[in-house]
Parts: structure tokens; C-alpha cells; sequence
């Protein structure tokens, strides 16, 4: 039993490839989350101001003091369509404005949200305008603004709720 035992611990030779291969795959996961980034602005948020589908005027400005979450999404995104319920729970607790990118008009928008029972802000983009001033050429798309505007976090691709969550957090307490 005893040298079945020995048999089955790993060596150290195991762990250190082990530990080789996790650092080539976070190497390889964080350049590849640069490089989809790229074009996503960086620095002072740029302005927003638009009607969202509930009919309010959301001014970006409006909202300095606190931490703002902007996401960019679509309708026909199966991606985006996953992400929708952790929109939803961040916006019970956080500020968060959507953008819905070619998803078309207001009523169209409205309509989706409802069937999914979702009531967080979100403004229709259909030409795409919005998205083209904030770099956004794929979505899901993200920023995490910091309470004085400035962009602190860019995010591309599926993000989970706790990640969104620390980011937000640590734009509030500005580490």
C-alpha cells in the first residue's frame, strides 16, 4: 500500500511542469485579452448622453461621484444573452448603463428585456455611433469608470459577476 501511495504523489519534476504550464496559459490568456482590447478607449470616459428605451436622458456626466459600469451588447449575442442576468444583479447594487449595439429601435429593445424580465438601463445603438466613439468593435465590451470619470477597467468577452463586482469596488475605493 505504502509504495502504491508513493507511486501516486506527484513528484516535484510534476509539480514544476505543472506550474510552468499554468503560467504559459495566464501568459498567453492576458496578452490575448490585450490584444481584443486595443481599441477600446482608454483614459477620461468619453461623453454619453442618449435616451435609453425607458425614455430617461442618461448623461454620463450625471453620474461622476460614483463608480459607473458601461457595457456594450447585442441582442442577437449569444455571449452577450449569457451575460444578462449578471447585468441584472449588478444593477441592484451598482450604477450601470447598457448600451445595445446594433439590436434595433427602442420598442425592439424594450420588448427582449421584457420577455427576459430585465430592468436595467439600457440605450439603443442601431448605427452603432456610441460604439464606434468608445473603440467598441466586438461585444460584449465593458468599462468600469472610476467615480471621477476616468476609464479604470477595459473588458472584452464573458466576464463573471465577481470579477465585475472587485472591479467595481476597486474603482470606488480608487486602488
Amino acid at each position: 500500500m505504502r509504495s502504491l501511495l508513493k507511486r501516486l504523489r506527484p513528484s516535484r519534476r510534476t509539480w514544476l511542469r505543472l506550474a510552468r504550464d499554468v503560467t504559459i496559459l495566464l501568459v498567453v490568456y492576458a496578452a490575448v485579452s490585450l490584444w481584443q482590447a486595443r481599441h477600446l478607449v482608454s483614459g477620461p470616459a468619453p461623453p454619453l448622453t442618449a435616451v435609453a428605451t425607458d425614455g430617461h436622458v442618461i448623461d454620463l456626466a450625471g453620474l461622476h461621484g460614483r463608480p459607473v459600469l458601461v457595457m456594450f451588447w447585442g441582442t442577437w449575442c449569444p455571449l452577450c444573452r449569457a451575460e444578462l442576468g449578471t447585468l441584472q444583479s449588478l444593477s441592484q447594487d451598482w450604477t450601470v448603463v447598457t448600451v445595445a449595439m446594433d439590436s434595433g429601435d427602442a420598442a425592439h429593445i424594450r420588448a427582449f428585456m421584457r420577455a427576459r424580465h430585465l430592468d436595467f438601463t439600457v440605450i439603443p445603438d442601431d448605427d452603432g455611433a456610441l460604439a464606434r466613439r468608445w473603440g467598441v468593435v466586438a461585444v460584449p465590451a465593458g468599462f468600469v469608470l472610476a467615480p471621477s470619470g476616468q476609464i479604470r477597467f477595459r473588458l472584452i468577452g464573458l466576464t463573471s459577476s465577481w470579477g465585475l463586482r472587485a472591479r467595481l469596488w476597486l474603482a470606488r475605493s480608487g486602488v
